[in-house]
């Protein structure tokens, strides 16, 4: 009860700090969510962004629409939400690995004893929980990572359940139903759900026939995700089951950042339809037809880069397996006191054989953590894909380490439970002492401080006093930023993406302001013709320079009106 009462007060902290805040990402799940509840299903239709998470923002989109002010405060309602979800989640876990546990631990007649025992046991899970849900799959992502996370954590329990011998028809159904949600939310995760129904269908398929029960399992994995595949491949003319994989290789062979609009080519002899340049200059792009959304460059990413080819290299493969094991050592570093702890405890041979028997019993959740930790390095690693996999690897681990019997057993359970929660105390106080001091300072002396108060509504109703309406073109020189213009209900057509620091569109002098300031005629006139009636940017756009601009209010945002 105590942690389950920590989980929620920490969560309210986090989705109270970070009520205002919106990435590029969630901009797109929210358009598409919009498209979705007006019935745009070919709008909504979309290789690049899977659509769970999507789903779930319908009813936010419903209800925020007469009142955009409170949209992103209700989407990290539901961010709290799956939040909740994955503790919940994972908490089972815990309860099926420690019954799990328990089962052994009379097979072997009390010769051994777990290093982290139940209560122990669920401690260092909600360590490594408090952990990733504070610096990797944060409340603050508008992204379906938390989503992703519930659905591994049940897959991970059932599959336990299935290792234990449970006959009931019902868990091979739900995990067959897990794993095809969980690719509806990821699309990395079709190829780990492959994975782990081929080997629990040859692993239980020993009274029956392999090939019927493989059959039975594939198959019904497949009605759960056909329909979508359908649906993209039919979209495209082409079979796929999401473009997300192959166009993030294709960033990170490119050598340019994953995951940003900025990062899409603005020209290829082998890409169908790519963003409008005119000026000449890969720094401005045009992309105001035919897809929808704030931001189209993002609502589709996988229209604008259609007809990308991916040619393997070994060299630029092994330049990206090499990232992915640093990210993967930075991640384990704040973790490292678990796997210090249990080593030591370890290292004994009757210890260390009963941690290796206990893994090997274990290997269909080994299966899952490993075949989604392997997915990814393949491509792409960011922490918050990965958490989730860490997570059930650690458990694994901790749950298997065994210590012979003994009078000072119960003192290295002790202090090994004393070592997590005196980390907890070290990695995350600090960060929630700091967001308490601004959940004060906005909630009781009602005075928020800029960086956290809704500077994005305010250039939203700023922009609509100036005399823009919803459905109005913008065009935009900065970094990506587009939440602004979904609540203004404005579409962004044209961009000046700098990525500099800090950025300024004077980065080619003359090419889009002039020395003043003011927009160059060549500038203005590409702007025109996309049907732009104003230009905004959250910096200046030249030092000193502000001929022709209007400041908005106290948001550090500029525009140029368009007449």
């Amino acid at each position: 009860m105590l942690l389950w009462v920590s989980v929620v007060v920490f969560g309210v902290i986090q989705a109270w700090h970070w009520r205002y805040s919106m990435n590029p990402d969630g901009v797109s799940y929210l358009d598409i969510a919009q498209a979705y509840a007006r019935g745009d299903w070919q709008g909504a239709v979309n290789a690049y962004w899977s659509p769970l998470y999507s789903w779930l923002l319908v009813p936010v989109v419903l209800i925020a629409y007469a009142a955009p002010y409170w949209e992103s405060l209700l989407v990290h309602l539901l961010n709290f939400a799956a939040y909740l979800g994955a503790w919940a989640a994972l908490e089972h876990l815990v309860g099926v690995t420690t019954e799990y546990q328990d089962r052994e631990l009379r097979a072997m007649d009390d010769a051994v004893r777990p290093v982290f025992p139940r209560r122990t046991f669920h401690i260092v899970a909600y360590g490594l929980f408090v952990t990733a849900t504070a610096n990797w799959i944060t409340i603050e992502l508008v992204t379906p990572d938390l989503c992703v996370a519930i659905l591994i954590f049940l897959c991970a329990a059932l599959l336990l359940r299935l290792q234990m011998g449970t006959h009931s028809r019902r868990v091979p159904a739900l995990l067959r139903l897990t794993l095809g949600l969980a690719y509806l939310a990821k699309a990395a995760m079709l190829v780990v759900a492959v994975v782990v129904l081929l080997l629990v269908a040859v692993s239980n398929a020993r009274r029956r026939r392999p090939s019927t029960y493989t059959a039975i399992c594939l198959a019904t994995f497949a009605a759960l995700v056909l329909p979508f595949i359908a649906a993209i491949s039919y979209q495209k003319g082409r079979l796929t089951a999401g473009d997300a994989g192959k166009l993030n290789l294709a960033w990170r062979y490119g050598g340019a950042k994953p995951n940003a609009p900025e990062t899409l080519p603005v020209a290829s002899d082998t890409l169908h339809h790519p963003p409008n340049t005119p000026l000449g200059v890969p720094e401005y792009r045009e992309f105001g037809s035919p897809i929808g959304g704030t931001l189209p460059i993002w609502y589709d990413p996988s229209y604008w880069k259609d007809g990308v080819t991916v040619r393997l290299s070994p060299q630029r493969q092994l330049a990206i397996l090499h990232d992915a094991v640093l990210q993967y050592h930075q991640m384990l570093v704040p973790l490292t006191f678990i796997l210090a702890i249990t080593v030591t405890l370890v290292a004994m041979p009757l210890s260390l054989r009963a941690c290796r028997d206990s893994l090997r019993r274990q290997w269909q959740v080994g299966v899952l953590a490993c075949s989604g930790l392997g997915v990814y390095a393949l491509v792409l690693v960011e922490p918050r894909y990965v958490a989730s996999f860490l997570i059930l690897l650690l458990l694994a681990f901790c749950s298997g380490a065994r210590l012979p019997a003994s009078p000072w057993s119960a003192k290295l359970e002790t202090a090994s439970a004393l070592t997590v929660c005196l980390f907890l105390a070290g990695a995350q106080g600090p960060w929630m002492g700091r967001a308490v001091v601004h959940g004060v300072r906005d909630f009781a002396l009602r005075r928020p401080c800029k960086e956290h108060s809704h500077v994005q509504w305010r250039v939203a109703r700023e922009l609509h006093h100036l005399g823009l309406r919803p459905g109005d073109r913008v065009a935009y020189i900065g970094k990506t930023d587009a939440y602004w213009a979904r609540l203004a209900r404005l579409r962004i057509v044209a961009t000046v993406y700098d990525v500099a620091e800090p950025p300024s569109a004077a980065t080619r002098p003359g090419v889009f302001v002039g020395a003043d300031g003011t927009l160059t005629v060549g500038f203005r006139s590409a702007l025109r013709r996309t049907g732009a009636r104003a230009v905004v940017t959250p910096v200046a756009p030249v030092p000193g320079g502000m001929s022709g601009w209007v400041t908005l209010g106290d948001t550090g945002y500029r525009v140029c009106l368009l007449r």
